[in-house]
Formats: structure tokens, C-alpha cells, sequence
């Protein structure tokens, strides 16, 4: 709960030309939303000087191996504080306060809560040097607005216009088909779709697919996009993502405001499959069957089995308000023939949306044929090797079928036991276990690269008594 704010004019955190490295709401690793603005500082430690963005205290000093290293926070009028992380080092009186307190703890990592009357800071006022400190990978200001609550806020809405004369780029565009039956020219796996620019401007560009697609079924839109501000060279997040017919928004993300807690629901949001497999990120345009992403809006899913001909718009818009937008058509036509591939191009079989799918024909133990227009749907069976036409067999490892809503213990080798809370998956997981050696001795591949967890799963040891030292219980990400 936000609560009541009274509007703040903050001032650029640092002195000169600003160049924006990265943008408040991107998503980084397809695991962590950006909740800040990241600030260029020209690879210089130490030399770029760190101003208040408004008149205030400092309440909060932290340092840090990780996180934000050297971190300030400072409270301002109207319930609003900023945050300033990954410092070299910190202006007077801060320097000697924290540098005290490391001394009295006799560590590097400290804290300080301060007074109001501790360190009162001016607009303009020095609070430190930009640096490296913290998990960063390069020097830079990271720059965040939040209420006293330490909720998130967007920082553009704070602070003063940049210059910004580049409207977002689309990387990537691809049709996922989502059913058994579904397909895009007769694929029944994701698909990218090539672009082709028809038209730019400083402050609107737009994109095409050149042919219109045949397609059949349940169908979803995925998209890679970046955008460029204050003439950074770095690939920024963007603001608002829309899927939208000539009449109608079907699907709407947009990053205006952002929770920590929602971290957990980005797992859903990228293509985690395709994450896995291929370099980038796919942002899925559609919702989760669960309906719980809370920075978007519709269904974004296609149906496609009667006959008709639609025409369909993905805009992006950056902060600035620039945008840029696809043109794609898509046809309705049943195939006979549709090939379901795995995933991975180099992948002999995979399993993909409940199918067991192969790049060649193979057989069970049972003797059902598989081939690439003919996957098996698993229904909770787990074939345990696959058949070329040679007789030569393919261990798949599968050891449990795990559907979500309910919990299930996994045994994995004497005394070794994955154990998954009903909470845990967000689609059915067909767990492998493959038996492996590592430098440090034997180990286990548990579970299935294309799935994630929606929350953590615990691995158990059942250890000898002359161990009692070691942990017993391992959480699993």
C-alpha cells in the first residue's frame, strides 16, 4: 500500500550530461525487474560527484560486499526517499559515521540508521562519489525513488525530461502455438517471425511481417524490445507493451509502478523455455492460465479454427513517449501435416507442453512411433528409453510426473529426497533425474531445463550421524 504522496520535482543526481544505462521495470536475467535507473558515469571511480536530488536527510548508510555496496538513503517532504547504491565512498559526515561503526563491529559490512538531524542535506548537496562497489559491473550511479515504505516508484515521473530522439527497436517477434493442435505454417512450435521497416522517425517507427501467416488453434505473441535515451549506447527497458487489433487492446504491460514482491512472477513473463535454449529474452504478450500477472492487463490470447483474416498491432512506447509498432497478419488454415520440433535445434526428443516431441523417428519400449508430425502425448506416462529404427536406445531418465496444486516427494538416489510444495509449478514438470559425475564425485541432473519453479522446492539428505554438522535441507530455485 503506497498510500498518500505529495508530488516531488527532483533534480539529476549527478552533474552534466546525463546518459541513462538503464531504465526503471527492465528485466534483467529474466529473473529480476530493474527497480531503478541506472547513470553512466564515464568508468570513473571516485571522480563523479553524487548530488542530492532534493532538500532532505540521510537516514539509512549501508555497506556492503553485494547489493548495492555503498548505499545511501535519503527521505525528503512528502513521503518520497531516494536511494543512491554502488558508491566509492561517501561525503562528509557519512565517511567517518560508517567508517566508526565498521571499527566498533570490527567488519566490512555496517549499517547505520541516522536521526533526522544526523546529516541534513541541501538540493545540489555532495552525499559521495560515484563508484563500483556492491554486485555492479562497472561504475555507475544506481538511482531509485521510493516511499518511506520502500515501495518503488517510477523515477521519471520525478525527475526532469531527457532527450530522447530514438523510438524503441523491436529485436524479436514470434507466434507460440498453444494447444495440441495448434500450429503456424504448419509448425506446431514457436516461430520467429522476420521484421521489416517500413517507415522511422525520431519519434515513431514501424515495423512489418512481410507474408501473412497461416495459422490454427490457440496462438500467443512473444516479442524482444529495446529502446536507447539520453545518448547512452545501452539497451533499456521501455515503459509499455500493447497487443491491439485496428478496434480493439487485446493484452497491455507496462512498468508505471512496481512492487519487489512481483519478482516472482517474471518466471511466467519470459519465454523461460526459449531463455534456456537461445541468447535474449522473449517477453510473452499473453496472460498465465492463473490470471495473477499484476502489470498487465487482457487475455492476449488468438483463437484461430473459423475462417478469417485479422490484422494485429504490438506497440512499445518508451518513457519519453516515442513508439514504435509491428503490422502482422494472420490467416485461419488447418494443416494435416504439422511438424512439432524440439525446442532445441541440436535436441534429439524434448518435452513441450505435455508432448514428448522428437527431430526423427524413434519408438517406445511399448512400441509407440514417434516422429516430427507425430509427438506422444504423455497423459503421466514416462517412457524410460527411446528406439531409433537401428534398435540403438535413448535413456530419457523421466522418474515422476508432477502436476502443480499438489505436493510430491521425489526419491533420487538412498537417503536423497526433492520434495515439491503444491505451490511449487506453474504447468505439469516430467522430472528427470540423470545420474552424472562431476569433479567433486557423482551428482544428479533433477528436473527439466524448460521448466521453472514458481517458488522453491527443497532437496533432502538423510546424512549419518557422524555428520551432524552439515545441513540437511537444501532449498532449490
Amino acid at each position: 500500500m503506497i498510500g498518500v504522496l505529495i508530488w516531488l520535482q527532483l533534480s539529476w543526481p549527478i552533474p552534466g550530461k546525463i546518459t541513462l544505462t538503464g531504465t526503471y521495470g527492465e528485466i534483467r536475467g529474466g529473473t529480476t525487474l530493474h527497480m531503478g535507473i541506472d547513470l553512466g558515469v564515464g568508468e570513473k571511480i571516485g571522480e563523479v560527484p553524487l548530488l542530492a536530488a532534493a532538500d532532505g536527510y540521510v537516514y539509512r548508510i549501508r555497506v556492503s560486499y553485494t547489493g548495492f555496496g555503498k548505499v545511501l538513503y535519503v527521505r525528503h517532504a512528502g513521503g518520497i526517499q531516494t536511494v543512491y547504491g554502488h558508491l566509492s565512498h561517501f561525503a562528509s559526515p557519512g565517511e567517518e559515521l560508517i567508517t566508526a561503526q565498521q571499527q566498533k563491529e570490527r567488519k566490512f559490512e555496517a549499517e547505520l540508521y541516522l536521526p533526522p538531524t544526523a546529516w541534513q542535506v541541501k538540493r545540489g548537496d555532495t552525499l559521495g562519489w560515484a563508484g563500483n562497489s556492491g554486485y555492479s559491473f562497472g561504475p555507475h550511479l544506481h538511482f531509485e525513488v521510493r516511499t518511506y515504505n520502500d515501495e518503488p516508484l517510477p523515477p521519471f515521473a520525478y525527475l526532469p525530461s531527457l532527450s530522447d530522439a530514438e523510438p524503441p527497436v523491436f529485436f524479436r517477434l514470434a507466434l507460440m502455438p498453444l494447444g495440441y493442435a495448434s500450429h503456424v505454417n504448419g509448425q506446431g512450435n514457436l516461430v520467429l517471425l522476420p521484421l521489416r521497416v517500413r517507415k522511422s522517425s525520431s519519434t515513431f517507427r514501424e515495423y512489418e511481417v512481410p507474408e501473412t501467416l497461416s495459422v490454427w488453434g490457440r496462438m500467443g505473441f512473444s516479442c524482444s524490445v529495446g529502446d536507447r535515451t539520453g545518448g547512452g549506447m545501452a539497451w533499456n527497458g521501455v515503459r509499455r507493451l500493447r497487443l491491439k487489433t485496428p478496434e480493439k487492446l487485446l493484452y497491455e504491460l507496462h512498468w508505471d509502478t512496481l512492487n519487489f514482491d512481483w519478482q516472482r512472477y517474471l518466471r511466467w513473463q519470459v519465454d523461460y523455455a526459449f531463455q534456456q535454449v537461445y541468447p535474449g529474452l522473449l517477453l510473452r504478450l499473453y496472460e498465465p492460465p492463473d490470471h495473477l500477472q499484476p502489470w498487465s492487463q487482457g487475455s492476449g490470447v488468438l483463437h484461430f479454427s473459423l475462417p478469417k483474416i485479422e490484422t494485429y498491432f504490438i506497440e512499445a512506447e518508451d518513457f519519453a513517449g516515442n513508439q514504435s509498432r509491428v503490422r502482422v497478419t494472420l490467416r485461419t488454415h488447418s494443416s494435416s501435416d504439422t511438424k512439432y520440433l524440439p525446442l532445441g535445434r541440436s535436441w534429439t526428443w524434448s518435452i513441450e507442453q505435455g508432448q514428448l516431441r522428437v527431430s526423427k523417428t524413434l519408438r517406445t519400449r511399448q512400441g509407440e512411433v514417434l516422429h516430427p508430425t507425430q509427438p506422444l502425448a504423455l497423459n503421466g506416462k514416462l517412457p524410460d528409453t527411446l528406439f531409433s529404427p537401428e534398435g540403438k536406445g535413448i535413456p530419457t531418465w523421466l522418474r515422476a510426473c508432477i502436476v502443480p496444486g499438489f505436493s510430491q516427494k521425489v526419491g533420487l538416489s538412498v537417503g536423497c529426497t526433492l520434495t515439491l510444495a503444491p505451490e511449487c509449478l506453474r504447468e505439469t514438470l516430467y522430472c528427470r533425474v540423470e545420474p552424472i559425475e562431476t569433479p567433486w564425485g557423482n551428482g544428479f541432473l533433477v528436473g527439466d531445463p524448460l521448466i521453472p519453479l514458481k517458488s522453491s522446492a527443497q532437496l533432502r539428505w538423510e546424512l549419518p550421524l557422524t555428520s551432524p554438522h552439515l545441513p540437511k535441507t537444501y532449498p532449490i530455485y
